[in-house]
């Protein structure tokens, strides 16, 4: 199969790109960086993905087999170009997030999403609820060759999460040995991380190109669970084996806002 994956260089799009691979499919991946690639089965379309006459040449540059969505759109986007997705590939795959749902103590496939509750106004609250909104487009549509994937976070080389921050915002700050700056509050609760391979795994094989999968929509997350604090204290431990000595500064609620 000939496979696109818009803005697949990410955690779990690279890994993705080399399951494809070694199954013989011809896999293309959009990046804003000029990449080589050293797998035959893998070819880069450098471009930005909001410029049209790139995402036009990409779409259209061979048939897809299956398209696999990692970007990051805004609602005007995701109105534009999902139909467009949808009539360019027999199977078109969006990567949204297990971050939708309105906040609770314990969320269900039937909890309501943030999108459910303040409809097209999502777009001031984040990233992850625009990606409902996305969502909505998809299954209001009148085609049936999508499916939804919601993954929560994901680790590998590429991405170390620590509450809200990506590392090369906490990590860095270790680098330079300046605090890391984190909430009491959040110490206490209770996370789960998948490695993204896995999740790259279940992709590959559970859902691309299968018409069972077809209008339907997958949380993929390791069924572990940990508290922050757990996380927090192997990345120190970690951190401290390789010579670092690493500084947590932690507040309270109204000290870490400020």
């Amino acid at each position: 199969m000939n496979i696109l994956l818009i803005c697949g260089t990410g955690a779990i799009g690279a890994p993705l790109a080399e399951i494809l691979s070694k199954k013989g499919h011809q896999v293309y991946v959009t990046t804003r960086k000029n990449r080589n690639s050293s797998n035959a089965n893998i070819h880069y379309l450098q471009g930005d993905i909001k410029d049209d006459a790139f995402l036009n040449a990409a779409l259209f540059a061979n048939h897809y087999d299956a398209i696999i969505d990692f970007g990051h759109w805004d609602i005007v986007d995701l109105k534009r170009w999902m139909p467009i997705f949808l009539m360019a590939t027999e199977h078109y795959v969006y990567i949204s997030s297990s971050r939708v749902y309105v906040s609770g103590d314990c969320i269900t496939e039937s909890t309501l999403r943030l999108s459910d509750v303040i409809g097209e106004e999502i777009a001031k609250w984040g990233a992850a609820n625009v990606k409902a909104f996305g969502e909505d487009i998809l299954k209001y549509n009148d085609s049936n060759n999508w499916t939804i994937v919601r993954p929560y976070i994901t680790y590998n080389s590429m991405r170390l999460q620590l509450g809200i921050y990506e590392k090369e915002w906490w990590l860095q700050r270790v680098i330079n040995d300046e605090p890391i700056l984190f909430p009491k509050k959040l110490l206490s609760c209770v996370t789960t991380m998948t490695y993204a391979y896995d999740v790259a795994e279940q992709i590959a094989a559970g859902i691309i190109g299968r018409a069972d999968s077809k209008g339907e929509i997958y949380q993929i997350a390791t069924y572990e669970s940990h508290t922050w604090k757990e996380v927090l204290d192997i990345y120190i431990e970690e951190l401290r084996q390789r010579g670092y000595c690493p500084r947590i500064y932690l507040t309270d609620d109204d000290a870490y806002i400020n």
